[in-house]
């Protein structure tokens, strides 16, 4: 089962890329990955923290302490290092970025790690190349496991990208982006989250037909319309032919 996966990376892949609004947010990404300017580390982490909703920006001195910290190295070093990651991911510098804990709470308490910032950050600096750790990633992979997709075992933050690296040789895909693509497309529909996938046409098309009291939690909103698309995806036009073989393939998974 696991080559299969194979074949839904390449439809994950083809939808997203399909999907204009998806397409605009990573362009404009991209854009600001492809030179340098005064305040370059400052502007790239900030807008990655803004599309992305890594929430660093609530952390007191979050972002300065990771420009401070990606400031001592070029691109060109980052990239020497990621590839150095990505062949032994238990050690040197990216290992050590990721086992760092940037800025403060409100009583000047150290905070977290950024291992999900930094993740993106290097995926762009490397055009895709590098995997993203989210909990996106965590739930499709676990989903894959209990499906019989994958062998069955943990994933979690010691162990996270040795297992994502491993897959993306296993399964064939051969692409970091793909295989996000594949993780990222499985955990959104999963949890219900379709407003990215979808034009604002498109979304109220679905809103409106979703009898809704008014009194529900955004939670509750996103499992109301998941539940809709669950049952009537196959006979509604909205939807292209490759976004239905992939909804019926994420349904089909035991969740």
């Amino acid at each position: 089962m696991k080559n299969q996966l194979n074949q839904y990376a390449e439809l994950a892949h083809n939808i997203l890329n399909s999907n204009s609004r998806f397409v605009a947010n990573r362009k404009i990404i991209e854009r600001i990955f492809q030179f340098e300017q005064e305040n370059t580390f400052q502007i790239r982490l900030t807008v990655i923290d803004s599309y992305y909703s890594t929430q660093m920006n609530k952390r007191l001195f979050g972002l300065e302490a990771i420009v401070n910290e990606l400031e001592t190295y070029t691109d060109d070093d980052l990239k020497i290092h990621i590839n150095k990651f990505l062949n032994e991911p238990t050690k040197g510098v990216i290992f050590d970025l990721f086992q760092k804990k940037f800025g403060i709470n409100k009583h000047g308490k150290s905070q977290k790690k950024a291992i999900s910032l930094l993740s993106k950050y290097f995926y762009f600096l490397v055009n895709g190349e590098f995997p993203i750790y989210d909990e996106l990633g965590k739930v499709s992979y676990k989903l894959l496991c209990e499906n019989g997709y994958l062998e069955s075992s943990s994933i979690n933050e010691i162990n996270y990208f040795t297992k994502i690296i491993s897959l993306k040789y296993s399964s064939n895909i051969h692409s970091f982006e793909k295989l996000d693509n594949l993780l990222w497309l499985i955990g959104k529909i999963s949890k219900g989250s379709f407003s990215i996938l979808m034009n604002k046409e498109k979304y109220q098309s679905i809103t409106k037909r979703v009898n809704f009291t008014g009194k529900e939690s955004s939670k509750d909103v996103d499992l109301k319309i998941r539940e809709f698309i669950k049952n009537s995806y196959q006979s509604l036009e909205i939807f292209t032919a490759d976004e239905k073989h992939f909804l019926e393939f994420v349904f089909s998974l035991n969740n």
